[in-house]
């Protein structure tokens, strides 16, 4: 059997704002780490002599794995070391470093893109504010009120859009979210007019925002936004009125609406007494939601992962297949962790580790369901590194915690069960650290080259094979396969 020694690379790290370059600097804090490696090799990624993840490679060798936790700043040099045999990879270097500008607000304008002058003065309670900045959020703040927050795109631009201004003065910041610097103030007076009601936002019963011009599987929805103070407003559907509702003395309105039929929705809100109208807000109700269960899945069979070539069959109670129902198929399913699960284009998942993953669904119109899955009694295979007797082997072994497991005829069993032989690198004998198996005077041992269980002389001196659950720590003294 030939075995692809070459050691895994990293090909590419991607930040918040794109490519990293090896050797570059960045001032991103998330990544994710791509590279290729033999199919399916398990591979601890290291900043430094830090173990910061674990990533598994695909069938064809490609992998990515977005880092758990943001990096901090200064040099970082990451490597992928293959599980299996220690192969490192080429560094990948690079410096975070952080930016120090304050932001700045550029312009501002009001809801029919007029501009707000700095000093100057409006007569309509909805602008937006624009400018620059280097940090990735900054807060909008007016005096001391926080309008909340806009992000800074990757062109360091950002915008944001406040409705119900009161009247009077405001004196507008951009706020850095991380260092906290301020911008120069813009200031200007909001002064009183009729202004046009309008619609600022629409959410579905769960409260998840519907665009203008997006889809809905909710018949039962809300739509808020802006009017003159106290003024009474009315919502229409095209012609049809769904009643008034009265703004509040900030000039600010909602409206819960149930029981939407199916289809092409136009809603507009229309000031009673002005008769002044908003722009149209437009959704689509569609009736065949995505669906699945989203209770726990739990993997408990007895299997062993070791990422050697499987035959066709599955370990009883390590698998299961969960399907979603309406939506547009076909689905795609992915996995959050595949060191711990792994899941196929036919909805079958497969526990490889022990631990907590989600799998996720998506349909053809983009929309997505997802469920927990919770892995355990998975184990891997390991020896000893210096043999021994088997009387020493199982006074060894009856020594240990019980996240170990002797191997013997139902781990055995379960090899020949999942993996082709001959087994990769299992290329002598070894002892099954236990009593039972053989007669008198014999001990049960794995035999080279046949790759069975067999009996042998208990004074030999042989390694021993033993298993341990997926993810614990083994002792110094042994060795994975």
């Amino acid at each position: 059997m030939n075995i692809n020694q070459d050691k895994p690379s990293i090909t590419q790290v991607l930040g918040d704002h794109g490519e990293v370059d090896d050797g570059g600097t960045t001032e991103d804090r998330n990544f994710v780490v791509v590279g290729i490696a033999r199919s399916n090799m398990t591979l601890t990624i290291y900043d430094g002599e830090n173990r910061i993840d674990f990533v598994q490679a695909e069938e064809g060798g490609d992998w990515a794995k977005k880092l758990q936790e943001p990096m901090a700043e200064g040099f970082h040099e990451l490597t992928a070391r293959a599980v299996e045999d220690e192969l490192v990879s080429e560094p990948w270097t690079f410096t975070i470093v952080t930016a120090t500008a304050r932001p700045v607000i550029s312009h501002v304008q009001d809801s029919r893109g007029n501009p707000v002058a700095d000093n100057g003065s409006t007569q309509d309670t909805i602008v937006t504010l624009f400018g620059t900045a280097d940090e990735p959020l900054v807060e909008i703040l007016d005096e001391n009120r926080s309008w909340g927050t806009a992000q800074v795109a990757g062109n360091q631009t950002w915008n944001k859009r406040l409705a119900g201004l009161e009247l009077g003065s405001h004196r507008f910041t951009a706020k850095n979210s991380i260092d906290g610097q301020q911008s120069p103030p813009w200031s200007f007076n909001v002064e009183s007019t009729d202004v046009a009601p309008q619609i600022l936002r629409v959410r579905d019963s769960e409260g998840r925002d519907i665009v203008n011009g997006g889809i809905t599987e909710d018949t039962d929805i809300s739509l808020s936004g802006t009017a003159e103070a106290n003024s009474t407003v009315e919502i229409l559907d095209e012609i049809t009125s769904w009643g008034t509702t009265q703004a509040t003395l900030s000039g600010t309105w909602s409206k819960s609406l149930r029981g939407l039929e199916s289809g092409f929705h136009r809603f507009r809100v229309r000031e009673v007494i002005s008769q002044l109208e908003s722009p149209p807000w437009e959704f689509t109700v569609i009736n065949n939601p995505l669906l699945i269960d989203t209770s726990p899945m739990r993997l408990d069979g007895f299997s062993i992962y070791m990422g050697w070539a499987r035959t066709e069959n599955d370990s009883p109670g390590n698998t299961q297949i969960r399907l979603p129902t309406g939506g547009s198929a076909p689905y795609t399913f992915s996995s959050s962790d595949t060191s711990i699960a792994q899941v196929d284009s036919d909805g079958k998942v497969r526990g490889v580790g022990c631990g907590d993953a989600i799998i996720v669904v998506t349909d053809q119109s983009s929309r997505v369901v997802s469920f927990p899955v919770v892995v355990t009694n998975v184990y891997v295979l390991l020896h000893t590194a210096t043999p021994r007797t088997h009387v020493q082997a199982v006074e060894m072994f009856e020594a240990m915690g019980s996240e170990y497991k002797a191997y013997e005829q139902r781990p055995h069993d379960e090899m020949v069960r999942l993996y082709q032989r001959p087994f990769p690198f299992m290329e002598q004998h070894y002892w099954c650290p236990v009593w039972p198996g053989c007669g008198t005077g014999l001990a049960l041992n794995f035999e080279y080259p046949e790759q069975e269980l067999g009996c042998a002389d208990p004074d030999l001196r042989y390694e021993v094979l033993l298993l341990i659950e997926s993810g614990k720590q083994k002792d110094a003294n042994f060795v994975f396969f």
